[in-house]
């Protein structure tokens, strides 16, 4: 290598992020930068941050100065050099800071693919022995509230699933025209038509259920059959409205009086079986909070009844352990895989492994605060996850992912 280069970066969300260059002996760049997320769960790996005056406190200088000066040494021996495994194991040993980590960690890989000539999926996939790598089912998050949107919407993410679709570029062009059809439906109705941080549309509504109504309205506007061709997955987002003390949770409904009605998990559980009795949801993402480990088993048990999946973000962070945890409780039946929730491309790759061993739906994810590296397009690729979450067709930093897979669709023959 010529030289190891880490600097500040803004991500989608205007916050610092690190991005870090390569130049390789050959005169290849290679950049690597890491996403921040909005709604973070509390067992989420840590960034380091400045916590000054710049940028709120989230700059991130001392981190590209860890990187820059401290980490020299290390990286000069080992980056590029060594396997998967060694270097992340390595890498924790010289810091716990997770942007840190994940923004080496995903170089260290790049590096690796580089040198064998390979597109990184493609390295990924041999990494974990996927001989063949696949095309996930998008998710597309249309329509945004909760902690990604300043509206008055609970629920965080309402996605459109064209599972019934096979081609990746068909489910594209469906969600392309289903994303047009319902920005024609907001205007109709003199609603806002501003964006979420994930490239939604956030409209003030009367309800979550007029979301959920006016998605299917421009699903069959565009010309798609609900359920059949498209379905509805949620992510509740719901540890913000629980209170730790009494247990119960202020979502989703509020009182006559406009006061907050606090709802045992019983409640919001029931609620949840008429949402996916009424409309065609196949997807609850964190329907309770990340420590309610009690009730997790019951809702997850109730959403299978009805073929739901009961998705783990939260809960789980994409960490081994947590993961090992909500098996033994079966809490769960379905994971997402936020890399920066753990710090390391190879507890990542340890996490898919084990969930889909034990019959755990994969359910790759950006994060609201993203930057245009679409890493996690690979790694959804290479690993064969079943499902990737990128957000809206909108946005560059959301497009950008969409059409990585476009590329190696059409460039690698990957369906």
């Amino acid at each position: 290598m010529r030289h190891i280069k880490a600097y500040q970066i803004l991500n989608s969300r205007g916050v610092p992020t690190i991005e870090v260059e390569v130049l390789t002996k050959d005169g290849t760049y290679i950049r690597t930068s890491v996403p921040q997320g909005a709604s973070a769960g509390i067992h989420e790996i840590a960034y380091l941050y400045d916590n000054d005056k710049a940028y709120q406190g989230k700059s991130v200088y001392k981190a590209v100065a860890l990187i820059n000066r401290d980490l020299q040494p290390f990286l000069n021996q080992h980056l590029g050099k060594t396997s998967i495994d060694k270097f992340d194991k390595l890498l924790k040993q010289e810091t716990d800071a997770g942007n840190v980590r994940l923004v080496l960690s995903l170089t260290h890989a790049k590096l690796l693919a580089h040198k064998a000539r390979q597109p990184l999926f493609k390295f990924i996939a041999a990494y974990t022995s996927n001989p063949e790598p696949s095309i996930p089912i998008p998710m597309f998050n249309v329509l945004n509230g909760g902690a990604h949107a300043a509206n008055n919407i609970a629920i965080q993410e309402f996605m459109i699933v064209p599972h019934g679709i096979d081609f990746y570029p068909k489910q594209l062009e469906a969600a392309t025209t289903i994303f047009k059809a319902l920005k024609e439906l907001l205007v109709k109705k003199g609603l806002c038509t501003g964006v979420g941080d994930e490239g939604g549309f956030a409209p003030n509504l009367r309800s979550d259920i007029e979301a959920i109504k006016l998605l299917l309205t421009a699903i069959e506007k565009a010309g798609y059959t609900p359920k059949e061709e498209i379905s509805l997955a949620l992510d509740i987002a719901i540890s913000q409205y629980y209170d730790t003390k009494t247990q119960k949770y202020s979502f989703p409904h509020q009182g006559k009086d406009g006061k907050l009605v606090l709802h045992d998990p019983d409640e919001i559980i029931q609620y949840y079986k008429e949402l996916i009795k009424t409309y065609p949801i196949i997807s609850i993402e964190d329907g309770l909070a990340e420590d309610d480990w009690d009730n997790w088993p019951t809702l997850t048990a109730t959403l299978m009844e009805s073929n739901t999946l009961s998705v783990g973000d939260d809960i789980t962070v994409t960490n081994p352990a947590r993961l090992k945890k909500a098996i033994s409780h079966n809490a769960i039946s379905a994971i997402i895989i936020k890399p920066n929730q753990v710090g390391t491309l190879s507890e990542t790759i340890e996490v898919i492994k084990t969930a889909r061993s034990n019959g755990i739906i994969n359910i790759a994810s950006h994060r609201s605060g993203e930057t245009n590296d679409p890493f996690i397009a690979h790694i959804a690729v290479g690993t064969c996850v079943n499902f990737l979450k990128a957000g809206a067709p909108n946005r560059g930093e959301r497009i950008n992912k969409y059409n990585e897979l476009l590329r190696i669709h059409y460039l690698h023959g990957i369906n």
